[in-house]
């Protein structure tokens, strides 16, 4: 198989053009001042290749929010006249917050540098959303709950030819119309359960 691939040079930035196929770089493959894939940056994920899969027992909203981004300058870039700002991570931040047993994400070369895998990260986001998706969710019922309980306290106003009578709602508070008053007074008065 004949691999097709365009490399430029543009600006002190490598750019790859693989037209659509796969690249599989090894691990501890390093690309110095950047580069640009066009194509598709994948992970083997098969269902297949994989063992020992166990739903995760961490709450990743607790580590998104522990772990915080940051903007910087790279030296190696600066040594070749480079000095340009990045938004990201620094590894070093994410020892302590990523699970000792998530053994991919914060990574070491050979040389004793701290690698960050961006791929593996997106795993963490995902569970903070799904987290954030179950409060909200849950959020929504109790308000929902709670517009209820005040149309139960909100009656129409009754007509003030009529006796004036004292009533409890079905959550046992008392609530009484004011003669001429367009105001709702309650009366924060539970009814006795015999």
């Amino acid at each position: 198989m004949i691999l097709q691939v365009k490399i430029v040079y543009c600006g002190g930035n490598l750019v790859i053009d693989m037209s659509g196929t796969v690249l599989n770089l090894k691990q501890n493959t390093t690309v110095v001042a950047g580069a640009t894939l066009t194509g598709e940056l994948v992970d083997t994920s098969d269902k297949k290749k994989k063992y020992d899969i166990k739903a995760v027992e961490h709450n990743m909203t607790d580590i998104v929010k522990a772990i915080e981004p940051k903007t910087f300058k790279m030296i190696d870039e600066k040594e070749i006249g480079i000095t340009k700002n990045h938004i990201g991570f620094v590894a070093d931040d994410l020892i302590n917050e990523i699970p000792s047993e998530w053994e991919n994400i914060v990574l070491e070369n050979d040389e004793g540098i701290k690698q960050l895998n961006y791929i593996k990260m997106n795993a963490i986001l995902w569970g903070a959303v799904r987290e954030q998706q179950q409060k909200i969710e849950h959020l929504e019922s109790s308000v929902y709950e709670l517009q209820e309980a005040m149309k139960e306290l909100v009656k129409p106003k009754p007509n003030p030819r009529q006796k004036q009578n004292l009533k409890f709602n079905k959550y046992n508070i008392m609530y009484i119309w004011v003669r001429n008053s367009p105001q709702l007074k309650i009366i924060v008065w539970k009814k006795s359960i015999v």
